[in-house]
């Protein structure tokens, strides 16, 4: 429930309100399940402010400072985010669909199963930002800064990600079937088990192929000049590209003798889905 006094100083207009936070810096906005479809706060000063289930579909927030803010589960379809500083912002299970969130600042930022089908981060900085289980599917994310961003199953079917910095991310299980990674940079990124069905890696750089033997791919993948097309990547079951990744389990001289042919066991790869349409809280 938000603070019916704090909702009625932002609904007198930005001016106002970012003189209230300067002269009370020590207060901490509380606006949970507020209504402020389009609401035009652009410059706010919304730093760690409570907007969790907050309704900010179709909103002006370019440039608005939400360093820190508790946007859980917020509903942010839409809305105009460019250039928004949300470094450490906690944007769990927020709905982004469609939001243009073009050179926002996003570092550290929990992200976690949000919802972000088609959004624009172009120029995004995500550093360090936690994108787990989130859905970006045709999402734009040109030139995004993803240096150690944890994408594990993250959704990135269709995504373009060409120029984008995921030096060291963590892409383990991630979705990028067709995906655009043109100039991409992929150096000391973890590729363990990520579909690449058909994605565009040609003119990647610091791709390895020990990267390219964790990952799981098909004869559509475009591979850049000097690696090859892992074996595993030929054999389908039921329909699902399955790794035939050797599972590493020779710890010792003492084991190396007894395993034999188990240290090529193979293992499927996990299924990677979309979060459930339900998954974003209403």
């Amino acid at each position: 429930m938000a603070n019916q006094q704090h909702l009625d100083i932002l609904k007198q207009g930005v001016q106002a309100w970012n003189r209230w936070r300067e002269a009370h810096p020590e207060i901490q906005p509380e606006l949970p399940d507020s209504d402020l479809t389009a609401a035009d706060l652009v410059d706010a000063q919304m730093e760690q402010a409570l907007l969790s289930h907050t309704h900010l579909d179709n909103a002006r927030l370019e440039g608005a400072h939400m360093d820190r803010a508790d946007l859980w589960a917020a509903h942010l379809q839409k809305a105009n985010l460019r250039g928004a500083h949300l470094d450490e912002a906690n944007l769990n299970r927020a709905n982004l669909e469609g939001a243009d969130l073009t050179g926002a600042h996003l570092e550290r930022a929990d992200l976690w199963e949000a919802q972000l089908d088609g959004a624009n981060l172009e120029g995004a900085a995500l550093a360090g930002a936690d994108l787990g289980g989130a859905c970006l599917e045709k999402a734009n994310l040109r030139g995004a800064h993803l240096e150690a961003a944890e994408l594990n199953v993250t959704y990135l079917a269709g995504a373009n990600l060409s120029e984008a910095h995921l030096q060291g991310a963590h892409l383990g299980g991630a979705h990028l079937k067709n995906a655009d990674l043109t100039g991409a940079h992929l150096e000391n990124a973890d590729l363990w088990e990520a579909h690449i069905e058909g994605a565009n890696l040609r003119t990647v750089t610091g791709l390895t192929q020990a990267q390219l033997e964790r990952a799981v791919g098909d004869e559509a993948t475009k591979l850049p000049e000097g690696l090859s097309t892992p074996a595993h990547w030929s054999e389908v079951v039921d329909g699902e590209s399955q790794s035939l990744l050797l599972t590493e389990i020779i710890d010792d001289e003492e084991t190396a003798g007894s395993l034999d042919s188990r240290a090529a066991r193979r293992a499927p790869v996990p299924l990677v889905r979309r979060p459930r349409p339900g998954s974003i809280a209403p």
